[in-house]
Parts: C-alpha cells; sequence; structure tokens
C-alpha cells in the first residue's frame, strides 16, 4: 500500500504493451497509473505526451518489447526520453520481456549481437535503471552500463508445482536446449525431479532441428521450463500429423477392414505413444471398442505374455503407435507365433523395408492378417509428373523403387536449389528466407508451398500393405497437391 509521500513522488506510467500489467500493479498498491497518451501518426511514428508533471519524481515505464517488437521497443526508448526531458529525477524501465534477447552473442560469422545495442539505446535514451523478469540469457545483464535488476517467477512456479506434486506420478524436468539447463536444474532440484536436455540447432528464426534426447523420459509425465515461444510451429505440426495419421488409421480399421474391438499397443516414446492417445480417442469417438491400452518395452526380446492378453480380449485389430527401431517387428512376430492372425497397423514409423526383413516375410501375409501401414504422402511408385520421372530414373540406376522419403530428400534439395536461384544475396540468411516463402512450388510430390508456420499445405496420406516381401499402396486419402506434369 502507497503512502501519501509515495503518490506524491512516484509516478507509474506504462507503454501500449504494458498497459494492462501497470494497471494491476497500480491497483495493488492503490496508486494511479500515470496520465499520458501515445499517438501514432499514418506513417508510423510514435509521439508520446505526458499528461502530468513529472519534475522531481521517481518514475517508472512498464514495457514489454514484445510483438510488434520494433514499435514496442521504440515507444519505450520515446516514452523515457520524454520523462527525461520532462525533467523526472529517476527512470525505471520496467521489462517483463525484453525483446531480441535470443541475438546475446555471436554464433557465426558476420551477425549481430543485438541485445547489446538495444541495451545501449535504452541507456543512451536516459534510463537510470532497468527491470527485468527471467531474461533470456542472464549475461544480458552486463549488456547494461546502468544498474539491472533481474528477477525470477520460479519461486511462484516452484510453489505452485510442490502443491500438485504427488498428482504428477513420475515426473521429469526437460531442459528444451542446452543453453537453459541451469534453469532446468535449479527446477529439478528444488521439485526433487530427475533432468532431461534436448539438444536442439536453430536454422531460422521459425525453425528448429532436435538433434538428441539426453535423459529417460520414456513413460513419464515431462514438465518443460522455457523463457520464450514465438510460433509454436514445430509442436504443432509435430501435433497434427500424430493427430492425423491417428484418425486415418481408426478409420481404415472401422471401415475399410471392418474390425469392431481393437488393441492399441504403443512405444511410450513422444511419437508413438502420441498417435496411440490419438488413434485411442478417434476409436472411442467412432463407436469402435479400445479393448486394451498399453505401453511396451522397446527393449524387451520377446511379448508373449501380451500376445495372451491380446488374444483373451478378443481383440479383432492391433494398433501400435512405433516405429522399426521400437521393435514393432518383434510384436508382430510374436502376435503371429501366438497364434494371433488380426490385422497389425501402424504409422509411418515402419514404412520402411527394415521393418519387412526384421519381421520376416511369412509374418506380413494376408493369410496371417495382414499389415497396414499409414504414411504422410504417397508411396513413389505412385507419383505422377516430375515424381513418376524422379522414381524412373532412381530404378534406372539403382534396379529398385526408392523408399517414401528418399523422395521427400530429393524435393527438399530441389526446393533449397530453386530458393537459392531466387534469393537476392547467396548468404545464408537471404536463402533462408527464400525457402520459407516458398510457394506454388512444383515438384516431385506435386504442387505445394510452405505456410505462416513453415509447413507444407500438402496434406495427402496414404493407406499401404505388404504382399509378396513390397509395400504396396492401398489407398489415398486427404488432400491431394496438384499434379505436377
Amino acid at each position: 500500500m502507497s503512502t501519501p509521500h509515495d503518490r506524491q513522488h512516484l509516478k507509474i506510467f506504462a507503454t501500449r504493451s504494458g498497459r494492462d500489467l501497470a494497471q494491476r500493479m497500480c491497483e495493488h498498491i492503490e496508486m494511479p497509473l500515470g496520465q499520458a497518451e501515445t499517438v501514432q501518426f499514418p506513417d508510423g511514428e510514435l509521439l508520446v505526451k505526458l499528461a502530468e508533471d513529472v519534475r522531481g519524481r521517481d518514475c517508472y515505464v512498464v514495457a514489454s518489447t514484445c510483438f510488434p517488437v520494433n514499435d514496442s521497443l521504440m515507444e519505450l526508448l520515446v516514452y523515457i526520453d520524454c520523462l527525461r526531458r520532462a525533467s523526472a529525477k529517476r527512470i525505471t524501465a520496467v521489462i517483463p520481456y525484453f525483446g531480441y534477447a535470443r541475438q546475446d552473442r555471436k554464433d557465426e560469422g558476420r551477425v549481430p549481437i543485438t541485445a547489446k545495442l538495444v541495451a545501449n539505446l535504452i541507456v543512451s535514451s536516459g534510463c537510470n535503471r532497468v527491470l527485468c523478469v527471467d531474461l533470456h540469457a542472464a549475461q544480458i545483464q552486463g549488456f547494461f552500463d546502468i544498474p539491472v535488476d533481474h528477477l525470477t517467477a520460479a519461486p511462484v512456479l516452484v510453489e505452485h508445482y510442490a502443491q500438485i506434486k504427488s498428482d504428477l506420478g513420475d515426473c521429469v524436468i526437460v531442459s528444451p536446449d542446452v543453453g537453459n539447463v541451469k534453469v532446468a536444474n535449479m527446477f529439478a532440484s528444488l521439485l526433487g525431479f530427475d533432468m532431461a536436455i534436448i539438444d536442439k540447432r536453430r536454422q531460422s528464426g521459425t525453425k528448429v532441428t532436435v538433434k538428441n534426447l539426453i535423459g529417460d523420459v520414456k513413460g513419464r509425465r515431462v514438465l518443460m521450463f522455457d523463457d520464450m515461444i514465438s510460433t509454436a510451429g514445430t509442436v504443432a505440426e509435430a501435433a497434427r500429423v500424430a493427430m492425423e495419421e491417428g484418425a486415418v488409421a481408426c478409420e481404415f480399421i472401422r471401415t475399410d477392414l471392418g474390425a469392431k474391438k481393437v488393441f492399441v499397443l504403443h512405444d511410450r516414446e513422444l511419437y508413438g505413444k502420441g498417435i496411440a492417445d490419438v488413434f485411442r480417442k478417434s476409436a472411442e469417438a467412432s463407436g469402435m471398442q479400445v479393448v486394451g491400452f498399453e505401453g511396451i518395452d522397446p527393449k524387451a526380446s520377446n511379448y508373449r505374455s501380451l500376445v495372451t492378453k491380446i488374444r483373451a480380449a478378443g481383440a479383432e485389430a492391433v494398433f501400435f503407435g512405433g516405429t522399426t527401431q521400437t521393435n514393432a517387428a518383434q510384436v508382430l512376430k510374436d502376435l503371429r507365433a501366438g497364434g494371433a492372425k488380426v490385422p497389425f497397423v501402424s504409422p509411418d514409423g515402419t514404412f520402411e523395408r527394415a521393418f519387412i526383413e526384421a519381421a520376416g516375410k511369412d509374418n506380413v501375409t494376408k493369410e496371417q492378417g495382414g499389415v497396414y501401414i499409414t504414411f504422410g504422402g504417397l508411396p513413389s511408385d505412385q507419383l505422377t509428373g516430375l515424381g513418376a520421372d524422379f522414381v524412373k530414373r532412381y530404378k534406372a540406376k539403382h534396379g529398385e523403387l526408392p523408399e517414401a522419403y528418399a523422395v521427400y530428400g530429393y524435393e527438399a534439395a530441389r526446393v533449397l536449389l530453386d530458393a537459392i536461384d531466387r534469393a537476392e544475396s547467396k548468404d545464408r540468411a537471404s536463402v533462408i528466407a527464400a525457402v520459407a516463402a516458398t510457394k506454388d512450388f512444383t515438384g516431385a510430390l506435386g504442387t505445394w508451398s510452405f505456410d505462416a508456420n513453415g509447413d507444407t499445405t500438402n496434406r495427402m496420406m496414404s493407406v499401404n500393405t505388404i504382399e509378396n516381401g513390397e509395400f504396396k499402396f492401398v489407398k489415398a486419402v486427404g488432400g491431394a497437391p496438384s499434379k505436377a506434369e
């Protein structure tokens, strides 16, 4: 609660991005929000005008330099300059979200350290002190030549998760990247959880590639503390693919195979269990009976006891959310050895010859129940136009059809070469920007584009089976791209 002295000598202002937070701060300490307005001219220029006297007063400006980052940053600088020229005694910038924080070092040649530039701009505008919350990198404090108060929301988060710890079960704290390990370790220590680390590589402002996962997360609840998410495009795309493959497999089992009872297995991995979860929800919504839902140990030598359970449940089909690498072939072999002659359906993690070889040709036949695999696209022998031309040339050179994902590799190379031709200059940033701007690209997969998240507009999917030891196309589902002639 403020005193009459505070109300006389303390003033709290806010930019447009910080107005809601500042209003709640003022209500909490029972002080009025400082009166000022920001006017934006038609050409984008900003004018800040104070509506009360600030001479000799201690002034705070609440401003998150969030989207639109450049406008928000410029408004903060103009506010600080306005307060300085109005003879404020001290100016403190309260910045809950610090824009350009990712650019805190030179991780390659010929790139700026923009976080330092922003710090210089704030200091040069006349700011006397900065208050930030959970900076992307703690070393950004050192970029300022004025005092910095670096606050953290960790105590609030720890208190919350400590209260519900018993409900979380077997939980692991995952650091979303190597740079966040110290934060993840702090949460893991305070909450008494194990920790895992994701090793990722940023390819552009919107794309990252996950290289490795260090630690054990199988079958466990994951808590991930990160300080910023821009588009969540990677997470959203992974979820979309999982949902589509799970739903497609469910519909195929129900309508094409006519099964009413299904036993769902998964490998306890993020990909496999995610698809299995979607499959179960789709099956239950469609009226199919899920007679079992279990995770397997991918390192087990056999699954005979599980087969006994599947047969006892009266399953008319088995769906396995997993990959060749998580022992899908062994699951299938034990099903057949145990006399379970029911359709075995799985996502595209088994759409490779290695699966057929590991399972054995005798176990994948229709006489044994059949194997059906969903795939996010068309198999190579169903492509037309430029895709068919590539497959023909590949077969002539290698004596066999390319695996489905080999065509994707070819398409990716063509997109990159096209982007290099279109790029304004041949530097890395320009080429990446040209790739992201790919629209109506006519290639081996048809005619498609990248959307705002960097995801393909190609929504074609297919169901495939195995005959005579080879994959065979069954049907296409989803939105087909235009044919490339």
